[in-house]
């Protein structure tokens, strides 16, 4: 009795072994991500640092929800304060900053602008996202 318990126990085993090797090799979603500082230095009094994502996926394997939602959300809150720091006149000196805590994603742009009546002001914004995986982040030392 011990010896086809043995057995059964290890085709079990076995068998969730195999299952786990293909469901990561054929289903799991893995992206390759990439968040890069670009930066804008022209004119001379026109310094913009912005957050630029790359990423590439498997068409073939399914995006989980909540990374698709923290995508767009990113996308959105970047694409809304890019196009907020144009409506700003020069000198404009903003920096993008970058880190990863606790598993997330804590984005942040930081600097001064100069309103359309010529005052210069402190800008601040920042958000936190959860991919759920840690992706690379270049150029944010």
């Amino acid at each position: 009795m011990k010896k086809k318990t043995m057995l059964a126990v290890l085709a079990v085993l076995f068998t969730v072994i195999i299952a786990a090797g293909l469901y990561d090799h054929y289903f799991a979603f893995k992206p390759d991500m990439h968040f890069v500082i670009s930066e804008n230095t022209e004119p001379k009094d026109f310094h913009l640092q912005i957050i630029t994502l790359m990423y590439g996926t498997d068409e073939n394997r399914p995006m989980p929800k909540d990374f698709e939602d923290n995508l767009i959300a990113f996308m959105d809150w970047n694409n809304a304060i890019i196009t907020d720091l144009y409506e700003y006149i020069q000198p404009i000196d903003i920096y993008a900053y970058g880190e990863i805590k606790d598993g997330k994603v804590i984005f942040r742009y930081a600097g001064t602008v100069t309103s359309q009546d010529g005052e210069k002001l402190d800008y601040k914004e920042e958000a936190a996202f959860d991919f759920g995986i840690i992706p690379e982040l270049i150029g944010f030392e």
